[in-house]
């Protein structure tokens, strides 16, 4: 996938709940996915990233799931897929607790993220 841009969901309006904190970061005070249930008893980070696919047999697991691995982060209730000017678009929204984290998956932003092949592993690549 291609991530093409970072997104300011209309959630993010909410001044109680989200403050922004670098760039397209956001802190969910609430702790997160469902506020008083979330993954956190403590603030979380967030960003939304708007992603193009880069062929028909590209799903949105992958390489999707390897980046939650590598930062130990999530994905959050905010995910769609669609076609614009027929390209294969995901848009998603990812949390943790780690700042840096977030910040990082906000930096690839302009970059390729996929998977690749090495002897019997599938690996992360980041371009």
């Amino acid at each position: 996938m291609k991530i093409i841009k970072a997104l300011k969901l209309d959630k993010y309006d909410d001044n109680v709940r989200y403050t922004q904190h670098n760039g397209f970061v956001y802190k969910d005070v609430t702790g997160g996915v469902g506020g008083k249930m979330g993954i956190s008893s403590g603030p979380v980070y967030c960003v939304t990233l708007y992603a193009e696919l880069e062929d028909d047999e590209e799903d949105t697991q992958y390489p999707l799931e390897d980046l939650l691995d590598k930062y130990y982060v999530n994905c959050t209730e905010v995910m769609e897929e669609k076609e614009e000017a027929g390209k294969r678009i995901f848009i998603f929204e990812i949390e943790g607790v780690d700042e840096n984290s977030i910040k990082e998956i906000a930096d690839l932003v302009g970059k390729r993220v996929y998977n690749y092949k090495d002897g019997d592993y599938i690996k992360l690549g980041i371009e």
